[in-house]
């Protein structure tokens, strides 16, 4: 699912799959269908209403489903550096006074960890990464790069009505 008939136009042709133009918090599934996996590469920090976002999702997997999530993280080396120098008055924002920025939200693992605690998720694996392949190695010991890729899975309803022992 992409919101742009040219993105998904694109994406059908260099994939060869089929791509339906709309976007996903609106979008009525056919048939009820539940899914295996959803796939959010860089969108939800665009989105104003994360919680929404995730009970959507949760909504569109089975049980036991997963969640493939990435989006910046700011927790990463460049981003805290970024934000010392710009508390301590060495850097001017780079944006002019009436710039409205495109993330509504931004997360570090440990924010992302409250919003899945919120919406009934479980993180399975956490990693960062950058566009550099050769440092991701560094960073899947170290999560400092800029980039963040979780992925979730979506808690059983049946294990949440289990009789407590």
């Amino acid at each position: 699912m992409e919101l742009t008939e040219k993105a998904a136009s694109d994406i059908a042709e260099d994939e060869g799959i089929d791509v339906i133009v709309g976007d996903f918090l609106e979008y009525d599934y056919p048939d009820n269908d539940v899914y295996d996996i959803v796939v959010l590469r860089h969108v939800l920090e665009h989105l104003p209403d994360p919680i929404r976002a995730m009970r959507k999702i949760d909504s569109l997997l089975k049980d036991g489903g997963l969640a493939l999530l990435e989006f910046p993280n700011t927790r990463s080396l460049s981003y805290v550096y970024k934000r010392l120098r710009k508390n301590w008055g060495l850097q001017r924002g780079k944006y002019p006074p009436d710039w409205r920025p495109g993330h509504c939200n931004e997360f570090c693992r440990r924010s992302f960890q409250y919003l899945l605690r919120e919406t009934g998720f479980e993180l399975v694996i956490w990693q960062t990464y950058s566009r550099r392949p050769i440092m991701n190695s560094v960073y899947r010991l170290i999560p400092i790069a800029s980039k963040a890729r979780a992925l979730v899975r979506k808690r059983s309803r049946a294990a949440d009505h289990s009789p407590v022992a």
